[in-house]
């Protein structure tokens, strides 16, 4: 029964083992030879309740003596290290399921207070020893397992009908309704300010693409301004924001470009996840920061329309999208550039720690030259801003799962194989028909900006392509597991083993016969 435990325990463990050992073992506190740990039988450093296992974690993460600008990043390291040697009959299970709700809320709570120590060590470190630090990067890495922990307990214990595109409606996301799942740092209606922001993550293969474009992999890929028309300070709950005509995003999103829009417009989206920032100095200057951008979006959009377009927005008048991600040349802009253009104006440099860009084949066919940026989930690291809540579509969850394990396999296999993409004739034809009806402003105008290349467009049509091969694979992967009667699915990392063997399988094939339908006809070195 306990083995069915095996699809959470790779992440579960990553967090509990170190810092267990570490609390329970007073004498290793100093620093020495972690090498020396690993010596150790790793069953012996978990313990079976997890709830009491996270709850040591909180007490590490908040002590200053264990946990620092110097440890911080050794101690994680070591909890990947030690993952790996784990078994899945080391937890309570029945108890961990039994106890979700409390497990939760400890592991949200352990992200806040590791948004918090990240604010500590910012204020007593300059910001350019930090980028050289490997704290930061360790830290994504906590904010995302624990985060994935979340996500495979409550997959398994609320057990929600998985979204149907044919039958269910898309959103709104920004609810607590059945099927969505929110937590929130105070109890209460959740109230929304001119200048918050919302980190967002979509449910197509590119928004995975994006949020994998980082050498620090995320599970984000949009960026949101809020902006009230109101007095300074006004407040609105979810629901105010959604029935007023004073409440809006502004954004850019890759069809399109930049645009502003209702709040209410913004929260049919049908996003997966959804989290809610808030800038920690004055409610002024996020006021002036959101007013600001939605100007100079308006006024670009204003001085763009032809005269006959004057009272009727139009797509080709926005400002295009930033393929090249160049937060310094405005000319075009992607939608986390947004963010640090509004708080530039009240002199607010963000963000602090830009992601690290991969360089593989996506990121060359986007023209991206810059070795960092500003990527969504930079805001996970950003100590000017407090996260007020997050949501979850559950859903919508297990797809966007599967869709993270399929672009990490493909960026794994371009960083460790070469792995291109080949387009097919028929992509490289819609292509090319698209390019030419959106360039003559005859079609395509919500779905293709005009600055878009026929590469960057073939390569959509690529990445769609292979992940949806990839996500049918681990489809039937956790039937397999379903079918041998484990309640919980298949875990991050044993999908992405089995795709690595899917893909030996695959590539054989192919070389015997190329003009096989399968993953290395569009995907291969």
């Amino acid at each position: 029964m306990k083995r069915i435990w095996i699809g959470v325990t790779t992440f579960l463990m990553i967090t509990v083992g170190f810092l267990y050992f570490r609390s329970s073992n007073p004498q290793q506190h100093g620093r020495t030879d972690f090498a020396s740990y690993a010596k150790n039988d790793p069953v012996e450093l978990v313990d079976r309740d997890l709830l009491k296992s996270l709850t040591l974690i909180q007490d590490h993460v908040q002590n200053d003596a264990k946990f620092n600008l110097s440890t911080c990043a050794t101690d994680i390291a070591y909890l990947e290290k030690v993952a790996h040697s784990l078994k899945p009959e080391d937890l309570d299970v029945d108890r961990a399921i039994k106890e979700f709700d409390q497990i939760i809320n400890t592991t949200y709570d352990i992200r806040q207070k590791l948004r918090k120590r990240l604010s500590e060590f910012v204020k007593t470190t300059s910001i350019n020893k930090m980028q050289s630090n490997q704290c930061v990067s360790a830290i994504r890495t906590a904010m995302r397992i624990l985060r994935y922990i979340e996500d495979y307990i409550l997959l398994t214990v609320k057990n929600v009908k998985e979204f149907d595109s044919e039958k269910d409606k898309p959103g709104p996301i920004l609810r607590q309704e059945p099927g969505m799942f929110l937590i929130a740092k105070e109890s209460g209606p959740i109230k929304l300010r001119s200048g918050d922001l919302i980190m967002s993550r979509g449910n197509a293969y590119t928004s995975a693409a994006i949020s994998r474009i980082g050498k620090d992999e995320a599970q984000f890929s949009h960026l949101a301004v809020i902006y009230f028309d109101a007095p300074v300070g006004t407040e609105m709950t979810l629901q105010e924001a959604i029935s007023s005509s004073k409440a809006f995003t502004v954004e850019s999103h890759i069809e399109i470009g930049s645009f502003y829009r209702s709040f209410k417009s913004y929260s049919q989206d049908g996003n997966t996840r959804a989290v809610l920032y808030r800038f920690k100095e004055s409610p002024e200057k996020a006021h002036y920061a959101a007013g600001s951008i939605l100007k100079y979006v308006h006024d670009y959009q204003r001085r763009g329309r032809s005269p006959k377009d004057k009272s009727i927005p139009s797509v080709n008048s926005n400002p295009p999208y930033d393929f090249q991600m160049d937060g310094n040349d405005h000319s075009a802009i992607f939608c986390a550039e947004l963010v640090s253009m509004a708080y530039a104006y009240p002199d607010i440099n963000i963000p602090q720690f830009p992601s690290l860009l991969k360089v593989n084949a996506m990121t060359r066919s986007m023209g991206i030259t810059k070795s960092a940026a500003f990527a969504p989930v930079d805001m996970e690291v950003e100590s000017q801003f407090e996260q007020l809540a997050e949501w979850r579509d559950l859903r919508k969850l297990n797809s966007v799962l599967k869709k993270d394990v399929a672009l990490s396999s493909i960026f794994r296999w371009m960083e460790q194989y070469n792995y291109q993409f080949h387009s097919k004739v028929q992509d490289q034809a819609k292509a090319f028909f698209a390019w030419t009806v959106r360039q003559t402003s005859l079609g395509f105008k919500q779905s293709l900006p005009k600055n878009m290349t026929r590469e960057v467009i073939r390569m959509t049509f690529s990445i769609e392509r292979s992940g949806e091969i990839l996500e049918n694979q681990l489809n039937m992967f956790e039937e397999a597991h379903r079918k041998l009667g484990r309640k919980l699915k298949p875990g991050f990392n044993e999908q992405m083993k089995y795709l690595e063997k899917f893909r030996v399988k695959d590539l054989e094939v192919y070389n015997k016969n190329q003009s096989s339908n399968l993953l290395h006809s569009g995907l291969r070195p």
